[in-house]
């Protein structure tokens, strides 16, 4: 099955904003930590970022909702860096869990002749763990 079967199999019959839990917690392939709340039920999320790579730290989280599409952003206060991520949420029916899938940027503080080497990019999958 390719990727993109494998991904429309999962695609959410559900609506992330619609569900009755408005406040999750998920973890990613790294082993991060992240909580979520919706306080106005959508639109604004809120709620707190723990890297599983080299720091400890919990930080505060915050970004936007609609439906199934999230954008959230993490200021890693300890080295002074700052992280983007934007996907999209997916019930995945055959675990009965969310899955958050999403692209990132990570952009350290620098001088500007190293400004494109201190900007990094990735993906990650957050998966619900309540």
């Amino acid at each position: 099955m390719s990727i993109k079967d494998s991904f429309l199999k999962k695609k959410a019959v559900k609506t992330f904003t619609d569900e009755s839990q408005m406040s999750y917690e998920f973890k990613n392939e790294l082993g991060s930590i992240m909580t979520i709340e919706f306080p106005n039920g959508g639109g604004l999320v809120t709620g707190t970022y723990k890297s599983g790579v080299n720091d400890t730290t919990t930080y505060p989280l915050t970004g936007f909702v609609s439906s199934n599409i999230i954008t959230f952003t993490v200021s890693f206060t300890n080295d002074g860096s700052i992280s983007a991520w934007a996907g999209q949420a997916i019930w995945n029916a055959s675990t009965s869990v969310w899955e958050i899938h999403t692209l990132w940027h990570l952009v350290e503080p620098t001088s500007p002749s190293d400004m494109w080497e201190s900007t990094l990019a990735g993906s990650d999958i957050f998966t619900q763990i309540t």
